[in-house]
């Protein structure tokens, strides 16, 4: 059986890695401005401790593994970014359907990224997802990776686009975490 951690990355310019204890604070500020995550910071302290503890647990129990991973220049080590694996959930009837008969959801793996906003528009989100894409494919043999954002999200959609995604739109809004969604076969 393949090891199903997910290792440190380079790609040409960033470094896609697990987070470590040095990123919290870098983590916290990078959550806020992308999803407006205004927890309180001891909130914020454990759910990081718990995402460092999340690697080697998910390994041990031989599950995928879910959760965000630090993407970093690789030239300076800055911290720029988050990418990760998440469980999403899919209404595939919904998608491109005017009338859905079938509305029951598929569990998929989901992929998500953020990039703080002065680092955006480089291509980074793309480059740090593909590694990412490579591992869900290769390694965890899964058959289709999927992306999902909101109408307005052009920025996520153009990511979509680069990684080569097939664009799949639910014109009725709901559920709202699947009105666009990026699929990517294997």
């Amino acid at each position: 059986m393949p090891d199903l951690r997910f290792r440190a990355v380079e790609t040409e310019r960033l470094i896609v890695r697990p987070f470590i204890e040095a990123d919290a604070e870098a983590r916290f500020a990078l959550m806020r401005e992308a999803f407006g995550m205004d927890w309180p910071h001891d909130q914020m302290m454990r759910w990081h401790q718990w995402t460092l503890g999340s690697y080697e647990s998910f390994a041990a129990l031989w599950q995928p593994p879910y959760g965000d991973y630090a993407v970093a220049l690789k030239d300076t080590g800055e911290l720029i970014g988050s990418v990760g694996i998440v469980p999403a959930l899919v209404p595939w009837a919904v998608l491109d359907s005017a009338t859905p008969t079938d509305t029951f959801v598929q569990p998929e793996f989901g992929l998500f990224w953020a990039v703080a906003k002065v680092h955006q528009g480089h291509g980074y989100a793309a480059e740090a997802a593909r590694p990412v894409i490579a591992f869900l494919f290769d390694v965890m043999y899964t058959r289709r990776v999927i992306a999902a954002t909101e109408f307005d999200n052009l920025a996520s959609q153009g990511v979509m686009r680069q990684l080569g995604m097939t664009i799949r739109r639910n014109d009725s809004g709901s559920p709202p975490w699947c009105q666009i969604v990026g699929v990517l076969e294997r």
